[in-house]
C-alpha cells in the first residue's frame, strides 16, 4: 500500500519544482524507508502525469527567459551600438565582395602582386566585417564578451583613426618641406 503522507509530499514538491532525485535524497537522509520513497514517486509519476508535464513546460520557459534574457531591459545606447555594428558589417561585407568581383576590372589594379594583394585584403575585411556583424548581434542579445570585444575593437579603431591623422600630419606637403630644410 502507498505511503499517502509520502504521496502527498513528493506530489507537493514536484509542484514547487524540486527535482525528484533531490527530494527522494532528502527523504532518505530524514530516515524513510527507500522502497516506500520510491513506491510514491512511481505513484506520482502515473497518478498525476499532467501535472509533471506542466512543471517541465514551466522549466522549460524559465530557461528560455533566462537566456534571452527577456525579464532585462536592454539599454537605448546599446540598441544603437548593436545595430550600427550590425549595419556597418553588412555593408563592409557588400563592399568587399563588390570590390572583389569588379575590383579586377580596373586597369591599375589588373597588374599581378596588387591584384593579388587587393584579394587578401578583401578577404581579411571580408572576416574582419562578419565579426562586426556578430558582435552587434550579441551586442544586442546582451552578451559580456561581445562588449568587452566592442571596447577592445573601439580602443583599436579610435588608435587608428589617431594614426591615420599622424600620417597626414606627417605627409603633408609643408612637412617634408621642413624637413628638407633642417
Amino acid at each position: 500500500m502507498v505511503n499517502q503522507q509520502l504521496v502527498d509530499y513528493i506530489k507537493s514538491c514536484k509542484e514547487k519544482g524540486f527535482d525528484v532525485n533531490s527530494v527522494r535524497g532528502h527523504l532518505i537522509k530524514n530516515n524513510f524507508n527507500v522502497n516506500d520513497i520510491d513506491e510514491a514517486i512511481h505513484f506520482v509519476d502515473f497518478a498525476y502525469p499532467d501535472k509533471k508535464q506542466e512543471i517541465k513546460s514551466i522549466k522549460q520557459d524559465v530557461s528560455v527567459k533566462q537566456e534571452f534574457k527577456t525579464d532585462v531591459k536592454r539599454p537605448t545606447g546599446i540598441t544603437v551600438v548593436g545595430w550600427f555594428y550590425i549595419i556597418t558589417g553588412v555593408l563592409g561585407v557588400i563592399s568587399s565582395i563588390f570590390m572583389l568581383l569588379f575590383g579586377n576590372s580596373l586597369s591599375f589594379l589588373t597588374q599581378g602582386l596588387i591584384k593579388n594583394y587587393l584579394t587578401m585584403v578583401m578577404g581579411i575585411l571580408i572576416v574582419y566585417d562578419l565579426l562586426w556583424t556578430f558582435i552587434g548581434y550579441e551586442l544586442l542579445r546582451l552578451k559580456n564578451w561581445a562588449r568587452i570585444v566592442a571596447i577592445i575593437m573601439s580602443i583599436l579603431t579610435i588608435l587608428s583613426i589617431i594614426s591615420a591623422i599622424f600620417l597626414y600630419i606627417l605627409l603633408r606637403k609643408d612637412t617634408k618641406e621642413a624637413f628638407k630644410r633642417a
